[in-house]
């Protein structure tokens, strides 16, 4: 088991975020999460960001005000990633678009998490979740209508290219 910690510190004006992965403590300074709260849409889609930027990215959300879009299309991130924003959701409700569509390394174990992350949360304010062409099951289909049955901001979701059995199909 590998366990990633994000810890933030408040140091006169700034944030420190401390986190350690894999035994290597990354310190990253940072002016009161302000890299994310200026802003109302991030695009960081088709570059290769990778988990451990994700977990700044989800740290940011927390409680976050301002960011209605959040584009992380073809970011290379993981089951980690995607685990974390989905976390971080729980305490947002400005998020009003989230693209994480092209994540090959997404598994749908990631997708079940995630999807219960948002269904334990009462302020997912989410309008449209794009999960097209990421690894989604039948599991990850059943999650994903369990959150659907009692969220009443959603409006779109994309999950083109899930590979649906007649099995999870009938549920």
């Amino acid at each position: 088991l590998r366990v990633l910690n994000v810890l933030w510190q408040k140091t006169a004006s700034n944030v420190l975020l401390t986190t350690t992965f894999k035994d290597v403590t990354i310190n990253i300074l940072c002016d009161d999460k302000s890299y994310i709260s200026s802003y109302n849409s991030i695009d960081m889609s088709d570059q290769d960001i990778a988990d451990i930027k994700v977990m700044f990215i989800a740290f940011g959300l927390c409680g976050n005000t301002t960011l209605e879009t959040l584009n992380l299309s073809h970011a290379n991130i993981s089951d980690k990633g995607l685990i974390a924003i989905g976390n971080s959701l729980k305490q947002n409700n400005s998020l009003k678009e989230l693209i994480v569509s092209k994540n090959v390394n997404i598994t749908e174990s990631a997708v079940v998490k995630f999807a219960d992350a948002l269904q334990e949360s009462e302020t997912v304010g989410l309008h449209r979740l794009d999960l097209s062409e990421v690894a989604i099951l039948d599991d990850g289909l059943n999650a994903i209508g369990k959150f659907l049955v009692n969220n009443i901001t959603i409006k779109s979701i994309d999950i083109s290219k899930a590979k649906v059995s007649s099995e999870g199909a009938k549920k």
